[in-house]
Protein backbone atom coordinates (compact mmCIF):
# COMPACT_ATOMS: atom_id res chain seq x y z
CA UNK A 1 0.00 0.00 0.00
CA UNK A 2 1.13 3.82 -0.94
CA UNK A 3 1.37 6.06 1.74
CA UNK A 4 3.09 9.83 1.88
CA UNK A 5 5.20 10.43 4.87
CA UNK A 6 5.47 13.65 6.33
CA UNK A 7 8.76 14.35 8.36
CA UNK A 8 9.21 17.16 10.41
CA UNK A 9 12.56 18.00 12.09
CA UNK A 10 12.91 20.78 14.78
CA UNK A 11 16.91 22.60 14.38
CA UNK A 12 18.30 24.34 17.36
CA UNK A 13 20.41 27.41 16.20
CA UNK A 14 23.27 25.48 15.85
CA UNK A 15 21.90 23.17 13.39
CA UNK A 16 21.47 20.11 15.37
CA UNK A 17 18.15 18.24 15.16
CA UNK A 18 16.45 18.58 18.64
CA UNK A 19 13.23 16.68 18.19
CA UNK A 20 11.48 14.89 15.04
CA UNK A 21 8.63 12.85 14.15
CA UNK A 22 6.81 11.53 11.16
CA UNK A 23 3.32 11.39 9.88
CA UNK A 24 1.44 9.23 7.06
CA UNK A 25 -1.17 10.09 4.87
CA UNK A 26 -3.15 8.17 2.28
CA UNK A 27 -2.56 10.99 -0.53
CA UNK A 28 -0.04 13.46 -0.97
CA UNK A 29 -2.95 16.18 -0.98
CA UNK A 30 -3.38 15.10 2.42
CA UNK A 31 -0.25 15.37 3.18
CA UNK A 32 0.75 18.35 1.15
CA UNK A 33 -2.32 20.22 2.90
CA UNK A 34 -0.61 18.60 7.06
CA UNK A 35 2.36 20.54 5.98
CA UNK A 36 0.37 23.76 5.14
CA UNK A 37 -1.70 23.79 8.06
CA UNK A 38 1.29 23.01 10.37
CA UNK A 39 3.88 25.68 9.02
CA UNK A 40 0.77 27.86 9.28
CA UNK A 41 0.31 27.27 13.09
CA UNK A 42 4.23 27.41 13.51
CA UNK A 43 4.24 31.36 11.84
CA UNK A 44 1.22 32.00 13.34
CA UNK A 45 2.89 30.95 17.09
CA UNK A 46 6.33 32.54 16.73
CA UNK A 47 7.50 34.50 19.31
CA UNK A 48 7.92 37.67 18.51
CA UNK A 49 4.30 38.05 16.13
CA UNK A 50 3.85 41.15 17.92
CA UNK A 51 7.00 42.77 17.41
CA UNK A 52 7.50 44.72 14.06
CA UNK A 53 8.74 43.39 11.09
CA UNK A 54 10.75 46.11 9.91
CA UNK A 55 13.29 44.57 8.60
CA UNK A 56 10.92 41.94 6.50
CA UNK A 57 13.03 38.67 8.22
CA UNK A 58 9.12 37.26 8.80
CA UNK A 59 7.42 38.72 5.31
CA UNK A 60 10.39 36.84 3.48
CA UNK A 61 9.26 33.46 5.13
CA UNK A 62 7.22 31.78 2.47
CA UNK A 63 4.36 29.00 2.89
CA UNK A 64 4.60 25.91 1.19
CA UNK A 65 2.18 25.53 -1.84
CA UNK A 66 0.08 22.49 -3.06
CA UNK A 67 2.88 20.93 -5.13
CA UNK A 68 5.25 21.63 -2.74
CA UNK A 69 7.13 18.08 -0.90
CA UNK A 70 9.18 20.76 1.15
CA UNK A 71 8.95 23.75 3.86
CA UNK A 72 10.82 25.33 6.38
CA UNK A 73 10.07 28.25 8.41
CA UNK A 74 13.33 29.61 10.27
CA UNK A 75 13.46 31.65 13.50
CA UNK A 76 15.32 34.96 14.27
CA UNK A 77 17.09 32.62 17.14
CA UNK A 78 18.63 30.99 14.01
CA UNK A 79 16.50 27.88 14.91
CA UNK A 80 14.53 26.52 12.15
CA UNK A 81 11.73 23.51 11.20
CA UNK A 82 11.95 21.51 8.03
CA UNK A 83 9.18 19.64 6.56
CA UNK A 84 9.93 16.83 4.13
CA UNK A 85 6.94 14.99 2.10
CA UNK A 86 8.19 11.22 0.25
CA UNK A 87 6.30 8.70 -1.01
CA UNK A 88 6.54 5.18 0.72
CA UNK A 89 5.25 1.56 0.38
CA UNK A 90 3.80 -0.36 3.16
CA UNK A 91 2.74 -3.79 4.22
CA UNK A 92 -0.90 -4.05 5.43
Amino acid sequence: MKVWVMTKLWFDGDGKITDENAYAFPSRKAANRAMYEDWTQAYDGRPDKDQPDSDRFWESQVAPSVVDMDASLEFRDRSKIDWHIHECEVET
